[in-house]
């Protein structure tokens, strides 16, 4: 289904390709004629976008993909991005969505395109991926080696892999995946008898928001006790 999010500001907005499925919602970048470059109208659409997505409950997990047959290969040479918040999506914008973001990557991935995906939480690219920075090229397996990337998989799995991944995810509490993300990224830069105290205020919070709205579990447990599901028999 197309998404337009909750007041339907992305209606009619022709790039990127968009669509929301049981929670996950898909961004392709779809740029053909340059390869999916970062131009300024990707940068200006990316950030307006995040702006939406991130205040929608709707929206659980986010997959970031290319309809092309390259992933992004970086900066248009004629565009020159300044550093305000709205134009670094690509640095840092996925970071600063509550939701997990998960990058599946295949074909190239060179320059401005890096910095997109190390914003990602979860980077899934292709085994024949071909990685580029500062005149350096790399392939998948180094990319993993060297943390860029978390997994790879041969290409005719990268789809299937990526959704069920996806999926997975979108099934899990909401909440939880929420503070699961800020606290993994807060916690590699405060010493550890603060990121004891960090985790251990979230998990008081995480339990005082769900004090009040049923969780995933007690949900379940009541359908099952009401006759509507039954475990373990496929409903």
């Amino acid at each position: 289904m197309k998404y337009l999010g909750p007041k339907s500001d992305l209606d009619n907005w022709p790039f990127p390709d968009i669509d929301l499925d049981e929670g996950v919602l898909s961004i392709a970048l779809n740029g053909p004629e340059q390869h999916n470059t970062i131009s300024t109208e990707m940068t200006l659409t990316m950030g307006q976008i995040l702006a939406v997505i991130s205040g929608d409950e709707s929206v659980r997990v986010v997959v970031v993909s290319s309809r092309e047959d390259n992933f992004c290969a970086g900066f248009e040479a004629s565009e020159l991005l300044d550093n305000t918040p709205l134009n670094n999506w690509h640095v840092k914008g996925w970071q600063l969505l509550t939701q997990p973001v998960i990058a599946m990557v295949h074909g190239q991935c060179r320059a401005g395109a890096i910095a997109l995906i190390k914003s990602c939480d979860i980077v899934i690219c292709a085994e024949d991926t071909s990685f580029a920075l500062n005149d350096q090229s790399f392939d998948a397996a180094e990319a993993q080696h060297n943390g860029l990337v978390t997994f790879s998989v041969p290409a005719a799995e990268l789809q299937a892999q990526t959704d069920t991944l996806a999926r997975e995810l979108a099934s899990k509490d909401a909440l939880a995946l929420r503070f699961t993300k800020e606290t993994l990224q807060r916690v590699p830069d405060i010493p550890w008898d603060e990121v004891l105290a960090f985790t251990s205020s979230k998990q008081a919070e995480l339990k005082t928001l769900h004090a009040g709205r049923p969780s995933a579990r007690a949900s379940a447990i009541e359908s099952f006790l009401a006759g509507k599901s039954k475990p373990g028999a496929g409903a």
